[in-house]
């Protein structure tokens, strides 16, 4: 269970650098975003790794998905993206592989 919170931990901050490396490049220059998002995608990668130390690779790895349903809100919320019909089916299909690699395991 702590490799799960662990991997969904890793997400939250790998979605939080997509966030500001964008904000940086919307402003298409060189600011402390940019160097936020890298810091957010460098403690992503810490959690991941101590996720993958405590868990089989085919239980953690599905986890990174959370950063495409992630994207997605991100994009409509915070940068007023339109969301279609074909992303909502992937977010709700997303959404049952990982609830199914979780019960399954």
């Amino acid at each position: 269970m702590i490799s799960i919170i662990l991997a969904i931990t890793s997400q939250v901050f790998s979605i939080g650098g997509m966030y500001y490396l964008k904000k940086a490049a919307i402003q298409t220059k060189l600011n402390f975003q940019i160097l936020i998002g890298i810091g957010l995608y460098i403690v992503s990668t810490i959690f991941f790794i101590l996720a993958l130390n405590l868990e089989k690779i085919s239980i953690i790895y599905p986890f990174v998905s959370l950063t495409y349903i992630g994207s997605v809100f991100i994009g409509t919320y915070k940068f007023k993206e339109k969301i279609n019909k074909g992303q909502v089916a992937g977010i709700i299909l997303i959404t049952l592989g990982i609830i199914l690699i979780g019960v399954t395991k």
